[in-house]
């Protein structure tokens, strides 16, 4: 499938590594695993207990009470992060392109 604009700007690897316009973000482990889960999933709300499990199949456990701590650093470290990762009040997160988002 083709990557969108954002995404191809944005290089994720599997090295916990991200590249935006070819600077590197640095993120905790949590942090880009709730990122890359967010992304597989664009456009779908997710609860904390959603992303924390799938956070545990992939080896890492946290507390959903984190996944919260997490994504709002993810809004602040990565450039634009406000505009792309999403706080559903009362249900979830979502990642959605800028262009998308109604």
């Amino acid at each position: 499938h083709l990557l969108s604009r954002r995404q191809r700007q944005m290089c994720i690897r599997d090295r916990y590594q991200v590249f935006v316009d070819e600077k590197e973000i640095d993120l905790l482990p949590s942090e880009f695993m709730i990122m890359k889960i967010l992304m597989e999933n664009e456009g779908s709300v997710m609860t904390s207990h959603q992303i924390a499990r799938e956070m545990k199949n992939a080896g890492k456990e946290v507390r959903p009470s984190t996944v919260k701590v997490r994504v709002n650093a993810l809004k602040s470290k990565i450039p634009d992060g406000k505009r792309m990762f999403h706080t559903i009040r009362g249900v979830g997160y979502k990642f959605e392109e800028e262009d998308t988002v109604k």
